[in-house]
Parts: C-alpha cells; structure tokens; sequence
C-alpha cells in the first residue's frame, strides 16, 4: 500500500511540473508572437 502512495504522490509531482512547463510554454509562444507583431510593426514605419 505505501507503495501505491508513492507512486500517486509521485505522478502528482510529475503532472503540477508538466503543467507549470506548458503554462510556460503559453507564455513564451505569445511573447514570442508579440514580439514578432512588433518587429513587423516597426519594419512598415521605417
């Protein structure tokens, strides 16, 4: 039993850094499309 436990506790651990991992990842990609938005905003001013 104490095995299942760990386990569980385990796979908890493992899924709250995946999710912290995407939620990153979300961030970065929009960041990432702003920046690009800027870039080309920029680029038809001059």
């Amino acid at each position: 039993m104490g095995k299942t436990k760990l386990i569980q506790s385990d796979l908890r651990k493992r899924r709250r850094l995946w999710n912290s991992i995407s939620d990153f990842q979300l961030v970065g990609s929009d960041f990432f499309t702003r920046l690009l938005f800027l870039l080309d905003a920029s680029d038809d001013a001059s």
